[in-house]
């Protein structure tokens, strides 16, 4: 008996090599990989981390210690970081 394994691929490779992904799936695929940035985004991992230590550090543990919700501009600005787009 002979086994064999598919080559290592990932997911989006995976995708495109199949058959059954419509076209527009292909395109849109393509464009999305295209816009992607390791770098960026262990940027933004790192600036959420840090973030996450500030409210760790904060008495009380919560990112407000009076129990009021965020400001929207606060919570805009924490969003972006966490997404890594602006945010308007």
């Amino acid at each position: 008996m002979i086994k064999r394994y598919h080559r290592p691929a990932t997911p989006y490779q995976r995708l495109l090599d199949d058959a059954r992904t419509p076209e527009d799936t292909h395109l849109r695929l393509k464009a999305m990989y295209l816009t992607l940035d390791p770098v960026r985004l262990l940027r933004n991992i790192r600036l959420a981390q840090e973030r996450l230590v500030e409210i760790a550090d904060k008495p009380g543990g919560s990112p407000t210690t009076d129990g009021e919700a965020l400001p929207p501009e606060d919570f805009l600005s924490g969003l972006q970081i966490l997404l890594g787009v602006a945010v308007k």
